[in-house]
């Protein structure tokens, strides 16, 4: 899905309140450049609001094997 940065935290705070045991990964997508201090936020961000882990996919430079991370990054968090 996609969200704006606060219509997402909101949509995490939901989650958080009625699906309390369900792990919430956020990941940023898409190619827009953003600063990293930016991308440290929105990770603060997402992490302080209940996620339990925030992934920026376009740091990871995708390819093949940035899909076997990124899969292995998510699994870790919800197995």
């Amino acid at each position: 899905m996609f969200f704006n940065e606060t219509r997402a935290l909101d949509l995490l705070r939901f989650v958080r309140q009625e699906f309390a045991s369900l792990p919430v990964v956020a990941c940023r997508i898409g190619d827009r450049v953003v600063a990293p201090v930016m991308s440290e936020a929105m990770g603060i961000a997402a992490k302080s609001t209940g996620a339990v882990a925030y992934i920026d996919m376009p740091l990871l430079h995708a390819d093949h094997a940035t899909d076997v991370d990124f899969r292995s990054q998510v699994l870790r968090h919800i197995r």
